[in-house]
């Protein structure tokens, strides 16, 4: 076995081999126009094959993030991706090792094994609170309009007849419109309590992924020519995905989001689009998960749940790692 960085010359083969073995959810986490729109950020990545006798057995698409004291982490978001049973395999942990042994400023890689089963993972990989949610429902496309709307809740298909009684009015829209719906997200981030990346991030992200297999937009839902509610959405290959979204303090009985996500399971079947990703729920039925509202209303559309091992860190110094490791349990308790 052995690994070598991959450049653009490379990648096709790199998309068609994310495609064939990425997971159903969160492939384009992995695409070569993701570490595109990262480099943008500013951020350094590495794209790494795993070969065995020439023939391709994983990539890994690492972006690094800084640490104090000149050090950094590298992380791989829904990857790597391998053929089935590699993860397993010794020479793998070798393999990742190597990278980086002459990056002496890197503490460990962050991974998010995406396989849908649980795997055995050697020692060397740390379990650790999760970055993307492992848990997600995905909704598929190939029912007819009129059986995708059956299969929803009924409290779920009320809503979005009455948001559509009301004239409530979906709009997709391009970067430009951005600024204007900025202050939704920021608010609704403050109302639910969670953190938002910067406005820029969102921004380079619309600017960027521009591509034909690889496109984000906005799609919004206006009463009175107000904006009520607001998704980032991403199209890549077969699959629209609910990456982020938003929605006003005010006019909550216009029932707005569950329109605007009708509008866009609508047009991603009509588009030819093969299934539509919720991006998140939560992991139990406890109605106290912090995600047990945005969970509901997702289930209400109906889908199949899809669950992956978590967030693993493979750790390159021990030493320093454990430090880092308490440095940030510190901080997470002074916060809360």
């Amino acid at each position: 076995m052995f690994e070598k960085e991959i450049f653009s010359s490379d990648q096709e083969t790199w998309d068609a081999f994310v495609l064939e073995y990425g997971p159903q959810s969160g492939a384009f986490l992995q695409s070569w126009e993701w570490g595109n729109f990262q480099e943008k950020l500013g951020r350094r990545v590495k794209r790494i094959g795993f070969f065995r006798e020439e023939k391709w057995c994983g990539v890994a698409q690492i972006i690094f993030l800084s640490l104090p004291f000149g050090k950094q982490y590298g992380f791989c978001p829904r990857g790597p991706v391998v053929i089935p049973g590699f993860y397993e395999d010794p020479d793998f942990a070798v393999s990742l090792s190597h990278l980086f042994r002459l990056e002496k400023s890197t503490l460990f890689l962050r991974t998010e094994p995406p396989f849908e089963k649980e795997i055995f993972l050697p020692p060397v990989w740390k379990f650790v609170r999760a970055v993307n949610t492992p848990h997600t429902l995905l909704l598929s496309l190939k029912p007819e309009l009129d059986q995708l709307l059956a299969n929803m809740h009924p409290k779920t298909r009320y809503n979005i007849r009455l948001a559509e009684r009301k004239g409530v009015q979906i709009r997709f829209l391009d970067a430009s419109r951005f600024e204007e719906l900025w202050p939704l997200f920021a608010n609704t981030a403050e109302r639910d309590g969670f953190r938002l990346h910067a406005k820029s991030y969102y921004k380079t992200c619309l600017e960027t992924l521009t591509d034909s297999r690889i496109h984000a937009f906005l799609a919004a839902a206006f009463f009175d020519g107000k904006p009520l509610a607001a998704n980032l959405m991403i199209d890549y290959e077969n699959t629209r995905t609910y990456l982020h979204g938003a929605s006003s303090n005010t006019e909550r009985q216009l029932m707005a989001p569950y329109l605007l996500h009708w509008a866009l399971i609508q047009d991603a079947k009509i588009n030819g689009m093969k299934q539509y990703d919720w991006w998140g729920i939560a992991g139990s039925d406890d109605p106290k998960d912090p995600w047990a509202g945005i969970t509901r209303f997702k289930r209400g559309f109906g889908g199949e749940e899809i669950s992956y091992p978590g967030t693993f860190d493979f750790v390159l110094q021990s030493v320093p790692y454990a430090g880092y490791c308490a440095m940030r349990a510190l901080i997470r308790r002074l916060r809360f």
